[in-house]
């Protein structure tokens, strides 16, 4: 039972979202911001975090697919060796 509470506190702590700040100096740098706000955003990988709780995926699809996943890379890998010893 613990250990349940324990992930569930674990899956609480990850799916908070901090929130991203950036202050304008004069309104001239407005453009510079927007640009440094969308960089924070894509490197906090938010837009991902949110189309991944668009909608409820069954735990067993998401093992199946990161499974796929790394089958798929393990080939990638398998090829590019074979491309070398040739």
């Amino acid at each position: 039972m613990e250990r349940h509470n324990n992930r569930q506190r674990f899956i609480e702590r990850e799916s908070t979202i901090k929130p991203l700040m950036v202050t304008v100096n004069s309104p001239d740098r407005l453009e510079s911001a927007l640009k440094k706000l969308k960089r924070m955003i894509k490197d906090a990988r938010i837009l991902v975090y949110i189309k991944e709780k668009e909608y409820f995926r069954k735990p067993s699809a998401i093992r199946r697919e990161k499974k796929l996943r790394a089958i798929a890379r393990q080939q990638q890998i398998v090829r590019e060796e074979k491309e070398k010893t040739l």
